[in-house]
């Protein structure tokens, strides 16, 4: 029940968050809260996370995605998201956080991202 009212704690703050945004259609989801909303919600309860990190997991997808896309010749060259353990990547994302309290959670997740190694493969391949 605890991790429900967490959550629903979580949901509210991302709604509210993404009203307040200059452009609210841009973003929404738990990545429009600050890092600080994050750290707290994690503090409070470590379950938080699991709705934090899909929502990174998805946007550091569609970023990929759109790299991709953009990208002219024979080759892809994206960030491998399997380069760090999950484990890695929250430790990644609780750390930027903590130093950031007032940045958007998005931006710890574009600043992990841009972390990753890189991977190359040839266009049309998956």
């Amino acid at each position: 029940m605890r991790t429900i009212i967490a959550l629903a704690m979580i949901l509210t703050a991302t709604v509210a968050n993404a009203q307040q945004q200059d452009d609210p259609f841009q973003t929404i989801g738990p990545g429009t809260n600050t890092c600080g909303e994050f750290a707290q919600d994690v503090r409070q309860d470590t379950d938080s996370q699991l709705i934090y990190f899909p929502w990174a997991q998805g946007y550091m997808s569609a970023l990929n995605d759109v790299a991709a896309a953009a990208q002219q010749g024979d080759t892809v060259t994206y960030r491998n998201l399997h380069g760090w353990s999950t484990s890695d990547q929250l430790a990644y994302l609780r750390s930027y956080c903590n130093q950031h309290p007032s940045g958007n959670y998005a931006d710890g997740v574009r600043s992990l991202f841009a972390s990753l190694p890189t991977h190359s493969r040839p266009k049309g391949k998956a």
